[in-house]
């Protein structure tokens, strides 16, 4: 019976495929390269528990930020609520977007208070959810996209686009002109 493969076993042969009783590994001059799905050789984890421990971390995350609703906890610890939060967000974006002269049907929702998604900065603050349409870098029309900006103390932090309904699902936003005033 053939020897199941492990991450280094010693080889003559040079880039072929060796049928094992695990399934097929790919051989290279000096070692075995496992590529077995649904097997752990080795102490390495197969792609497949890879993307189901991948899925379950995300969707914990993504369920986690839509259950931390606005907590009196949350809204406490997050500082104090950015009534000027349309202000620090237009002139967060005139720095960061590619074009800010190009946005149309721009829209604000009103902030909540969130954790924020950054690992490296993992604390309260407030979530600004916002949607337009804007030019790209090729100079195209993206459609309208939403987006969310992150506010502690008065300070835009960072933002990011695409996972904005998870933060604020219940999000009723409201037009922007003094971004679209922009162009």
């Amino acid at each position: 019976m053939a020897t199941p493969p492990t991450s280094t076993l010693p080889v003559a042969a040079s880039h072929r495929l060796l049928d094992t009783p695990l399934g097929k590994s790919r051989i290279t001059s000096e070692r075995c390269v496992c590529t077995h799905v649904g097997t752990n050789i080795g102490g390495h984890q197969s792609n497949k528990q890879y993307k189901v421990k991948k899925y379950a971390v995300l969707l914990f995350s993504i369920l986690s930020a839509c259950a931390t609703r606005d907590s009196a906890e949350i809204k406490q610890l997050a500082g104090p609520y950015p009534a000027n939060y349309r202000n620090i967000s237009l002139q967060y974006l005139k720095k960061t977007l590619v074009d800010p002269y190009s946005v149309r049907d721009a829209e604000i929702a009103i902030p909540v208070a969130r954790y924020s998604w950054v690992m490296t900065d993992p604390g309260p603050g407030w979530v600004v959810c916002w949607r337009a349409n804007s030019k790209n870098r090729m100079g195209g029309y993206t459609g309208i996209e939403e987006s969310r900006i992150f506010i502690r103390n008065g300070v835009a932090m960072y933002s990011d686009s695409g996972f904005a309904p998870y933060y604020n699902s219940t999000a009723t936003y409201s037009a922007w002109p003094e971004l679209e005033k922009l162009n």
